[in-house]
């Protein structure tokens, strides 16, 4: 079995994934790939882009990312704001939910399980 690779994650062509959903201000428009999909399907990772934009997000299950380019912030309903940019990372309990506020293109690379 190979292990799945991309040895230059800017150079990934990425997937359009449609419009967000839950849009409070702002076109956000997502894109992206996945790496790799376990085979019972308990866990994904790839990349993951928004345009900006600001929507509410739910994150169904655990999810782990590292935003390689982009600026914004995460504020979650209990108040905690995350602050995104190049080389932060982030790790998203299931279930936490809140508001994304993408201010410039965001992209990250991303484990859920």
């Amino acid at each position: 079995m190979s292990t799945p690779t991309w040895p230059d994650t800017g150079t990934v062509p990425l997937e359009d994934w449609g419009p967000s959903k839950n849009v409070l201000d702002g076109s956000p428009h997502l894109s992206g790939r996945v790496l790799h999909v376990n085979p019972d399907g308990s866990s994904e990772c790839g990349i993951w882009s928004c345009t900006p934009g600001r929507r509410r997000v739910t994150i169904p299950s655990d999810e782990f990312c590292i935003f390689l380019s982009g600026r914004g912030r995460y504020v979650a309903d209990d108040g905690q704001e995350i602050v995104i940019a190049p080389g932060a990372a982030v790790f998203f309990k299931a279930g936490w939910t809140g508001i994304c506020h993408i201010t410039e293109t965001a992209t990250k690379a991303f484990m859920s399980r």
